[in-house]
């Protein structure tokens, strides 16, 4: 028996959700995979060794914006629950991915300062599938709630990714300070660099 689970997040948040018939206090088996392909013809998907590139950025510019660019990442998570002797095993996907057709970047905003700066978001979204990743493996998940205890680990590392970003933002004055700029890069490099999830590849 395989029951599915699935999560959208991003910008804007969706939610299928089949609630596995499974049910009982014993505790739960989880497995975490990074997956590399999506079906999404508007998405790339996450590689630390491929960078994005300025015509990846298709959506037309927000010009009620004062940016010059925005990137449209988020983490893509499925789950399936199946019974093997007895006892509940989940598999969770994790897709980390860019929405081709959201972001976008002004004229003004069409140069190598401004893309490596909108790289860094969608790193730092890779940075955080990693980290939830290797908290949702460490969990102790019973049966009748496990969907629920990786659902409630999901969103708390989503509100983190959040604010990182924000403050990474904030701090840089949108890519402006360059010393900042390169402060953060140096340090989500080696944050990434240190995760089991993209350090081999990094």
């Amino acid at each position: 028996m395989r029951n599915l689970f699935k999560l959208l997040t991003g910008p804007v948040l969706g939610l299928l959700l089949l609630l596995p018939t499974l049910s009982g206090r014993a505790q739960a088996v989880v497995k975490v995979n990074i997956v590399h392909k999506s079906e999404e013809s508007n998405f790339i998907v996450y590689r630390s060794d491929v960078p994005l590139q300025i015509r990846d950025f298709k959506a037309s510019p927000d010009h009620g914006s004062k940016g010059v660019a925005a990137t449209y990442s988020g983490i893509q998570m499925a789950m399936s629950a199946s019974s093997e002797e007895g006892r509940m095993k989940i598999e969770v996907s994790l897709l980390v991915y860019f929405d081709k057709d959201r972001s976008w970047m002004k004229p003004q905003g069409r140069n190598d300062r401004v893309l490596a700066h909108e790289q860094l978001h969608f790193d730092i979204t890779a940075l955080y599938a990693c980290i939830l990743k290797t908290r949702m493996e460490a969990m102790q998940l019973s049966e009748d709630k496990a969907f629920e205890q990786l659902k409630q680990e999901h969103r708390r590392q989503m509100q983190l990714l959040e604010k990182t970003q924000h403050s990474y933002d904030r701090e840089t004055k949108h890519g402006l300070d360059e010393a900042a700029q390169a402060r953060w890069a140096g340090n989500i490099a080696k944050r990434i660099g240190e995760q089991p999830c993209w350090g081999a590849i990094f």
